[in-house]
């Protein structure tokens, strides 16, 4: 006991020197006054800031926590915006800018806070052990006060050694302090005093000399145990959650239908259940529940599925059903089926979970119809690929009768039919879809025929090599031997051989028929000149003349040589006179027509004059009165000497009608006539367009009155301004309508067109 005070009394006494040392060397801080804005993060990870004075929250920075050039940035006229698309751009407030560069200013504020935030890291990166915080210090502060109003030190010394072991650092002697507070076990919540009592007796007690250091050391291993204790605490609240969670889903009286209240009374003397708090109990409950939930509805599901593969395997081993099968026959089929009576899960399925094994059915059903769909798609095609090489047989065979020569371009169906109606490559393609062999032979034979045009070159250059030509008496056996004998004739048709040569006999009759033409064209010229000899025969020629004493007259002329046969001469010289004789009588009967018509003009004349006569008689008699039966009948008698000649004229004209009418022949002569001279004309290149005539009942337009009056005397050369004066001279038209009148203009178009 003596020792034991001895010891205590050194003890103290070193204390009270160690705190008279420390004195001088401690300095008086100011308490920093608590921040009112704080930074926290938010559960998605964004930061707020919280006020704990005005209890108000902030997702921006407030202007009390940001730096010199934080606050830069905000002064700064350039602002940062996004695009719709998320690109970046800057905006200047002050001159409504907008650039998607960002600008030389709003970039160096941006680096100077870089530059800060590095500083900050770089001064946060030195230990925590010897930064000392404003609460500790404050702790440290309390305590000295307690210890000098009282001069009791409660902390019990430790043993003073002679030879005190010697720390190569002050880290290390920091860490054999912590390691000792560790193997302790102190707790986070105890004090200076209480934690001094278990630690006092050990060596590493005396690693740090002096008793702020220790404190300091000491607070850091109480925030370190307090984190330590909090993360145990929340990893067993967790670990009994998930106790309580497993033991409610494995629980054999839980199922999704159970209520709260219920759940409450089931449980509440279980310890698993106490354990959790309530709030957090119902939250787990109510998870629990949602997955009971879940998992009932994917049993069932399964159960389902299990029912459906079930039937569908009990449908597919029954014999009896196809496609075609309905509902009622398959429930009947399964009754009468062996399994059914010895297997309760048909029953059960069919009396509890019917649709499973309706649906079963449809499905079965499905599967079928995709199994006889591609059967009968499968036959289909097998059918087509068959009727496919009943039609490449049959064209082979076309091939091998065509290299044999009983086909070629020119062949037809009728004459090769005798000749493969017995082949089998014939008989299998009769009574198939598609293509008929006539089709094909058709087929067949156009493609030959498209060869001509090539086939045709080669065969005029062999004929050209051979200096070979085809006239009209060139029999086709010959030109066949010809082309045949060449060694480019191996893939000639025969048939465009045959048509080759048709084509070219052809044109050596169309050549020989221009040759005849021109021979009678020739010929006709010359009979032509020799009328023209006759008709201007000095005297002229008459009726009576004979030949044989007109001969001496042309026997010099060009003409007259140009006729070879006398018999020819004789001939043109018989039909010139019988034409000049029918020329003269026409002469005559329309001299006495003119001679009529100007004997009646003279008889109108007569009958003027004496009128005008009688006219001026009246008018120079003085005495005006009424007129008297002797001086009416003059009048009368000038009336009725009107009428006759009306009725004259008349007679006459229906008398050159009737004349016209009793002589068809001189009418059919004058046809004929007409005709050659158009022959002759056509020859020449010139003709005329018949006249137009008025139909019987229907009245002609403006265009068809002008066709009549004009009667086709127009030519091609005549220009509009012509036609136009034509027709003013014929009193068509009148003047003034000549621009503008549409009658004058198809008129003229279409004499145009005609000529």
């Amino acid at each position: 006991s003596k020792k034991e005070s001895k010891k205590k009394e050194l003890a103290r006494k070193e204390a009270e020197k160690e705190k008279e040392e420390e004195k001088p060397k401690k300095k008086k801080k100011k308490k920093k006054p608590k921040k009112a804005w704080t930074e926290h993060s938010a559960p998605d990870g964004r930061t707020y800031y919280f006020n704990a004075e005005t209890k108000t929250s902030l997702w921006t920075k407030p202007d009390e926590l940001k730096t010199e050039a934080e606050k830069a940035i905000d002064a700064c006229s350039w602002k940062e915006y996004k695009s719709d698309s998320g690109r970046p751009y800057f905006h200047n407030t002050e001159t409504k800018e907008s650039k998607w560069t960002i600008p030389e200013e709003l970039q160096k504020l941006k680096d100077n806070l870089e530059n800060e935030k590095k500083q900050l890291a770089e001064n946060q990166g030195s230990s925590s052990e010897e930064e000392v915080t404003d609460e500790e210090e404050e702790e440290v502060e309390t305590n000295e006060k307690e210890a000098e109003e009282t001069d009791v030190i409660k902390e019990s010394p430790a043993p003073v050694s002679v030879n005190k072991k010697q720390w190569a650092s002050k880290e290390e002697a920091k860490q054999a302090f912590k390691d000792l507070l560790r193997e302790k076990n102190i707790h986070s919540s105890s004090t200076w005093e209480q934690a001094v009592k278990f630690i006092s007796n050990d060596y590493r007690f005396e690693a740090l000399p002096k008793l702020n250091e220790r404190k300091q050391v000491f607070n850091t291993y109480k925030q370190h145990k307090a984190n330590e204790e909090k993360e145990q605490e929340r990893e067993k609240a967790k670990e009994s959650r998930e106790q309580l969670r497993i033991y409610l889903e494995d629980h054999p009286r839980m199922h999704s239908h159970v209520r709260w209240r219920k759940a409450c009374d089931m449980f509440d003397k279980e310890k698993i259940w106490s354990v959790v708090p309530e709030r957090e109990r119902k939250d787990l409950f109510e998870d629990v529940i949602f997955f009971l939930s879940k998992r009932e509805k994917e049993d069932e599901k399964k159960m389902h599925i299990y029912n459906k593969q079930y039937m569908l395997d009990i449908f597919s081993n029954m014999p009896g059903l196809s496609y075609k099968s309905v509902w009622t026959e398959a429930t009947e089929m399964l009754k009468e089926h062996p399994r059914y009576k010895n297997d309760d899960k048909i029953i059960e399925i069919m009396m509890e979970d019917k649709e499973d094994a309706l649906s079963a059915f449809a499905d079965f059903i499905r599967e079928a119809e995709k199994d006889y769909e591609e059967e009968r798609i499968h036959e289909k095609n097998r059918i087509k690929r068959q009727h496919r090489k009943h039609r490449e047989a049959f064209s082979a065979l076309l091939d091998n009768m065509h290299k044999e020569g009983y086909i070629n371009s020119m062949s037809r169906w009728m004459d090769l039919f005798p000749k493969i109606s017995d082949d089998n490559r014939f008989s299998n393609m009769l009574g198939i879809p598609g293509s008929t062999p006539l089709d094909l032979f058709k087929f067949f034979v156009e493609e030959l025929k498209s060869r001509y045009n090539d086939e045709k070159k080669i065969i005029k250059e062999i004929l050209r090599d051979k200096q070979y030509s085809v006239d009209v008496k060139t029999p086709f056996e010959e030109f066949n031997a010809v082309v045949v004998g060449d060694s480019r004739s191996e893939t000639l048709d025969p048939g465009n051989i045959k048509a080759a040569f048709n084509s070219m006999r052809e044109k050596a009759e169309s050549r020989e028929r221009e040759r005849a033409k021109k021979e009678e064209r020739e010929v006709r010229r010359k009979e032509g000149a020799f009328r023209n000899l006759l008709k201007q025969a000095v005297p002229p020629l008459e009726y009576g003349d004979k030949w044989e004493e007109v001969r001496s007259r042309f026997e010099k002329d060009e003409a007259f040589i140009g006729i070879m046969l006398e018999s020819e001469r004789i001939r043109i010289y018989k039909d010139w006179i019988e034409s000049h004789r029918s020329k003269k009588k026409k002469e005559k009967k329309k001299h006495k027509k003119r001679s009529e018509s100007e004997e009646e003009e003279d008889d109108e004349n007569r009958d003027n004059r004496n009128r005008k006569k009688k006219h001026r008689e009246r008018s120079k008699s003085p005495s005006k009165s009424p007129v008297s039966e002797e001086d009416e009948s003059p009048e009368i008698d000038e009336k009725k000497k009107k009428r006759k000649k009306k009725s004259k004229k008349k007679k006459l004209r229906n008398s050159s009608i009737s004349e016209e009418e009793t002589e068809p022949d001189t009418r059919k002569k004058k046809k004929k006539d007409k005709r050659k001279e158009q022959s002759d004309d056509s020859d020449e290149g010139e003709g005329s367009s018949p006249p137009l005539k008025k139909e019987k009942g229907k009245r002609l337009n403006g265009s068809q009155q002008v066709k009549a009056k004009l009667n086709c005397k127009l030519d091609v050369k005549n220009c509009y301004a012509s036609f136009a004066l034509l027709m003013v001279m014929n009193r068509t038209i009148k003047e003034y309508d000549l621009g503008k009148n549409y009658n004058i203009i198809t008129g003229y178009k279409y004499y145009k067109i005609k000529k």
